[in-house]
C-alpha cells in the first residue's frame, strides 16, 4: 500500500503546478486511480486502474479503465511449521459511465476481472470476498500435493461517487456487486493422483466498501 501511494505522488507531483496554473479549460481525458485503503477496509490489496475518457457531453461521460491489483506474494505458514509463499495476479476490465454533479460525479459501469493464485504444498479455495481481492483464498496444507493453482473470472457491477478537491484531483468511495466462477487445480507429487484433483464453483460477492479512490487527472 506504502508503495502504491508512493508511486501515486512521485506522478502527480511534478503535474500539480501545472494542472492549477493551466488556462487550458478542456477536461482532461486520462486519469490514474489507486485504492489506499484496501487492506483496512475489506482485506484486499490496494489497486491501481488508468482511466481513458471516450466521450464527454453535456455533464455525462463515457470512459474505459484497467486494473490491477499488480502482482502479491503471501506467505503461509502451516500447522507443522512449513513455509510456503502464494502468489497471485489480478487484471481488471470495465466502462465507468459517469454523471457530474457540481464538484462531484456519481458514476456506475460493469467490469470483468480475472484473479489466478498459485502455492505448493497446499490446495486453494476461494473465502468470502474472493471476487473483489486475490488475497481472499483459504490454503490448506498437503505434502501430497505439488503445486497448485486457482482462477477467479467475475463479472462486476460498481456504483460509486467522487469529489474533485481541485480540477486534477479527487477522493471517492465504491461500491460493487459480483457474480463469478472459480476453478480449483492441484498436482499430486507421484503417481497416486496422475491427473491431478479439481474443483470448481459459482462465486458471489457485495462489498459495499469496496474502494476508497484517489484519482488524478491529466
Amino acid at each position: 500500500m506504502k508503495n502504491l501511494i508512493i508511486v501515486f505522488l512521485v506522478f502527480i507531483s511534478p503535474n500539480l503546478g501545472i494542472g492549477q496554473n493551466s488556462t487550458n479549460n478542456k477536461t482532461p481525458k486520462n486519469s490514474i486511480i489507486i485504492t489506499p485503503l484496501g487492506d483496512l477496509l475489506n482485506n484486499s490489496k490496494s489497486s491501481i486502474y488508468y482511466r481513458r475518457v471516450l466521450k464527454d457531453t453535456s455533464g455525462k461521460y463515457i470512459s474505459l479503465r484497467i486494473g490491477s491489483e499488480i502482482l502479491n506474494s503471501i506467505a503461509n505458514e502451516y500447522s507443522t511449521g512449513l513455509k510456503e509463499k502464494s502468489s497471485s495476479l489480478n487484471f481488471k476490465f470495465g466502462i465507468e459511465i459517469g454523471k457530474k454533479i457540481g464538484k462531484g460525479v456519481l458514476y456506475f459501469g460493469p467490469e470483468i476481472s480475472y484473479s489466478t493464485i498459485k502455492t505448493n504444498n497446499a490446495t486453494l479455495l476461494p473465502n468470502g470476498n474472493a471476487i473483489f481481492s486475490a488475497h481472499s483464498i483459504i490454503v490448506d496444507e498437503w505434502s501430497a500435493i505439488d503445486e497448485s493453482s486457482m482462477n477467479i473470472l467475475s463479472l462486476v457491477g460498481f456504483i460509486g461517487f467522487k469529489y474533485y478537491l481541485t480540477k486534477p484531483l479527487s477522493i471517492g468511495i465504491e461500491s460493487a456487486f459480483g457474480i463469478g466462477r472459480y476453478e480449483s487445480k492441484a498436482n499430486y507429487d507421484g503417481d497416486l493422483f496422475p491427473k491431478g484433483e479439481n474443483d470448481s464453483g459459482v462465486l458471489k460477492d457485495l462489498a459495499i466498501n469496496r474502494f476508497v479512490t484517489l484519482e488524478y487527472r491529466f
